[in-house]
């Protein structure tokens, strides 16, 4: 082998192990969701990561962060988030959250939560007391905007299940009458209703509580939490401004002023 193939050789595997611990080394943030789409979707199912997964992508790529996002069950998202397993959890309401996670300074945008049955039960929810013959389908760790002590003491029966698609799940129930009802984020609702074209079937029956803000958190298990908490706020705060967020939650069918 002449010294020329030997230096080529050379470069070569020098440019090679460089790209592989230069790719190794890349800052990564490892986030988990259940589905809540338009927030955060499963990009296998419904074709769209989610305009709150689209967002976090671009605002840590400029500091050359990797954000990527898996599905799983969101109980034990929580869990894992919290032991430091994973980097971040959402999208999700801070409310009796915030001793266990750091959540950023701006939010994705506010939102309530809705009641949905079928079209054929005439009950709207007025006040907690009108609660009080449902039986309410809820999906496991969610708090639906600090409201979930206020469903525990005056629905007549919470009805929880678990997975990574909670919603689905009871909206199913709701169909088979095994629950009255089920409470979920008015925009998932609406999205998802649309979605499997059950919007003839089932409706949405007032709404609960305050608009309340929609974060990604992070786990207080880790010292980067701190920058990421700051990097994501302060990506939000310039991406709303420049209305390059705006275009974002267009591209998912919505009105940016909903979340207001």
């Amino acid at each position: 082998m002449n010294v020329n193939k030997v230096k080529f050789y050379a470069l070569f595997f020098f440019l090679f192990f460089f790209y592989e611990n230069l790719h190794a080394s890349e800052e990564e943030i490892k986030f988990e969701t259940d589905i809540w789409c338009p927030y955060t979707c499963d990009e296998k199912l419904d074709g769209a990561k989610g305009f709150v997964i689209d967002a976090a992508i671009k605002i840590f790529a400029e500091h050359n962060i990797k954000f990527t996002s898996t599905v799983a069950p969101w109980a034990r998202v929580m869990v894992r988030t919290e032991k430091g397993e994973i980097d971040a959890m959402g999208a999700a309401y801070k409310e009796g959250r915030e001793e266990k996670y750091l959540f950023p300074e701006e939010d994705f945008g506010k939102s309530t939560n809705s009641f949905f049955l079928l079209k054929s039960n005439k009950w709207k929810y007025k006040t907690p007391e009108s609660l009080k013959d449902i039986i309410l389908g809820t999906t496991i760790g969610y708090v639906y905007g600090g409201e979930i002590d206020t469903l525990n003491k005056f629905a007549k029966k919470i009805s929880p299940t678990g997975g990574d698609n909670g919603f689905e799940r009871n909206l199913d129930r709701v169909n088979k009458k095994e629950i009255d009802a089920v409470i979920e984020e008015s925009i998932v609702g609406e999205y998802t209703l649309k979605k499997l074209k059950l919007n003839d079937k089932i409706i949405e029956a007032g709404t609960i509580g305050k608009k309340a803000g929609i974060y990604i958190g992070f786990t207080k298990a880790k010292p980067t939490s701190a920058r990421y908490v700051k990097i994501l706020s302060d990506g939000l705060k310039k991406m709303k401004k420049s209305g390059e967020y705006q275009k974002i939650i267009k591209k998912y069918g919505l009105n940016p002023a909903k979340f207001n």
